[in-house]
């Protein structure tokens, strides 16, 4: 299969700077580079808006340190054989070192 470097969409973000969304995609494309078989196609900034107190919460009752301080959240389209997934979701959580974290994808 031909590999071609999926298009980013960072998107605009008030809480988040560019180059923490650029850390956010590398993180993605690094832990998708392992799905055998798939063909990243996109990746999209969901937006500010999912970056909830809830969200962040949530994230921390996934992790048994619970140090998580903000939340990002991130759409793909993908391809394996010749099926098509879009909008998958992916949900990051920034640690207070400023590590990313993928705590889920669905």
């Amino acid at each position: 299969m031909k590999e071609t470097a999926p298009v980013i969409d960072y998107g605009d973000s008030k809480l988040f700077t560019r180059e923490q969304r650029e850390e956010v995609m590398i993180r993605i494309k690094c832990s998708f580079a392992a799905w055998e078989g798939c063909e990243l196609e996109n990746l999209r900034y969901a937006g500010d808006e999912y970056s909830t107190q809830e969200q962040i919460d949530w994230a921390n009752s996934q992790n048994s340190e619970g140090n998580y301080i903000g939340v990002v959240s991130v759409f793909s389209d993908y391809h394996k054989a010749n099926e098509s997934h879009k909008d998958y979701q992916w949900w990051l959580a920034c640690n207070q070192e400023g590590d990313w974290d993928i705590v889920t994808s669905e």
